[in-house]
């Protein structure tokens, strides 16, 4: 939290910023340590910013997370930050009357240790279900799930929470969908339940299948720092029963959803061996490149790309596979959702160079595209793979997308190696989705992106496609 002393002008300058970014409100706001009650400053772990840009670039999310997220806080952090709108009105439906008056305290707590000049005035009779603001006019509502909660409301943005729990879940969707259609924002997010085919359940799966217009975002147990395989291990042998705490710390969809939803495309205990294996990388470099192993002559590189123009947090990667005999693991990686093709090009190009040219295999839609175009500028054309000789990149089709991940995720099971968080992240979100119109299946992502998923995909192809006589000598490394 900032604590500062300010003048009239500066407060007045500030309040107008803190109105337009949540980012910059946040940095005044103080929330409660519920296993301490000690009360600490809104710090933003990686996965609650992702929910929020997520619901200001998507507006309609569906959550599926892990227990003690944080997301209730960042929830209620969003809901007072929304109550600077003149005449907004905020739902927030819980499954009980005491989950209610919770989630909305919550927001009465942040609201209260903001500093004066920031903080918004309540009403004077605002009691457990209403917090109301009259400077603006907005108000926050938080109602038990009851059969009728919500008719007859508009609503600026509602949030459901821990919705899997909420016994008239589907009616009260009925009851407020109307009003989420014209709502800013719209919010379902809960633990999965012991029930196999819920509404929240069903809805997510249809959000996957890209079947509504829902934002489908999944958040594993180690999303929260601190959390990593010895801790499961450790919290899972005092845990009883064992299968509630799979379901309340789920590794990837499968323990979330459970076998209705089939596989997912990375085994659970390949998985939990990256989590394991995770430590800090070598070098980290203020371009985005990270390097969790050095160049080495000894060993061969191989390269996969995937572009992305960054909107919605996707971006940009080049990952960088070493192999030395039977051994395979992720050496280094450049990612960036805020480069322009040339200058992530100019980052990939030079490292690249440091890992001795390797070959690279990169899709070819428009943003690899450019980004592919620059490399050749810098005379990186004979070490980029091309379907065919007119066209740069790799041609792409769901086919062979589909057998490129499939390949990477038999690489990961028998060995190769991931120390970096973000690539392991993605990996817990791949699943096999069945197609209600052609009955067909696929595997597809849950998570925030697929990025760095596609650039191993396409490192571990590169491999496959390299011929022998192009492959770099060991003299020209240095």
């Amino acid at each position: 939290m900032v604590v500062e002393t300010l003048n009239l002008e500066a407060q007045a300058h500030r309040f107008n910023t803190c109105m337009v970014d949540i980012f910059e409100f946040s940095k005044y706001a103080t929330i409660k340590d519920e296993a301490t009650t000690s009360e600490i400053p809104f710090q933003w772990m990686p996965h609650n910013k992702y929910l929020i840009q997520s619901l200001l670039t998507y507006r309609y999310v569906d959550l599926l997370k892990t227990k003690q997220a944080w997301c209730s806080w960042t929830a209620a952090l969003y809901h007072c930050w929304l109550t600077y709108r003149p005449h907004a009105n905020v739902l927030c439906l819980s499954r009980g009357e005491k989950e209610a008056a919770v989630l909305l305290d919550k927001s009465r707590f942040i609201n209260s240790r903001l500093p004066n000049w920031l903080q918004n005035r309540v009403g004077q009779k605002d009691g457990m279900e209403l917090m109301t603001f009259p400077e603006t006019g907005a108000q926050i509502m938080a109602l038990p799930s009851t059969e009728d909660a919500g008719v007859g409301y508009t609503f600026t943005h509602a949030t459901r929470d821990e919705v899997e729990f909420h016994k008239y879940a589907e009616t009260n969707y009925g009851h407020i969908r109307p009003t989420i259609e014209r709502a800013l924002s719209a919010l379902d997010m809960s633990t999965p339940s012991a029930a196999a085919d819920t509404h929240f359940k069903s809805k997510f799966r249809r959000s996957l299948a890209g079947e509504t217009r829902c934002k489908a975002i999944f958040f594993p147990y180690y999303v929260v720092p601190g959390r990593d395989a010895d801790w499961y291990v450790k919290e899972e042998r005092d845990y009883f029963p064992k299968w509630m705490f799979k379901r309340d710390y789920p590794r990837n969809l499968q323990d979330a959803l459970g076998s209705i939803e089939g596989e997912g495309l990375f085994d659970a205990a390949a998985i939990d061996r990256c989590v394991q294996d995770m430590k800090e990388p070598a070098e980290v470099r203020a371009n985005g490149v990270i390097i969790f192993r050095k160049p080495d002559p000894r060993i061969k590189y191989y390269a996969g790309g995937d572009g992305a123009e960054g909107r919605g947090g996707n971006n940009s990667v080049i990952f960088i596979l070493g192999t030395d005999g039977f051994d395979k693991e992720l050496v280094a990686i450049l990612r960036s959702n805020s480069m322009t093709p040339d200058i992530f090009s100019f980052h990939a190009h030079a490292l690249l160079q440091e890992y001795g040219r390797p070959m690279l295999v990169m899709g070819s839609d428009a943003w690899s595209q450019m980004i592919l175009e620059a490399l050749v500028a810098q005379r990186y054309r004979d070490r980029i793979y091309c379907s065919k000789k007119d066209k740069l990149g790799l041609i792409e089709d769901e086919a062979n997308k589909q057998t490129r991940l499939m390949q990477f995720a038999v690489e990961v099971r028998n060995g190769l190696r991931i120390r970096d968080k973000q690539t392991i992240n993605e990996m817990a979100g791949w699943i096999l989705q069945s197609s209600k119109e052609t009955g067909r299946s696929k595997y597809v992502s849950t998570m925030q992106t697929d990025d760095c998923i596609i650039a191993g995909a396409n490192a571990v192809l590169c491999r496959e496609v390299t011929p022998k006589s192009t492959e770099v000598p060991v003299d020209r490394y240095f």
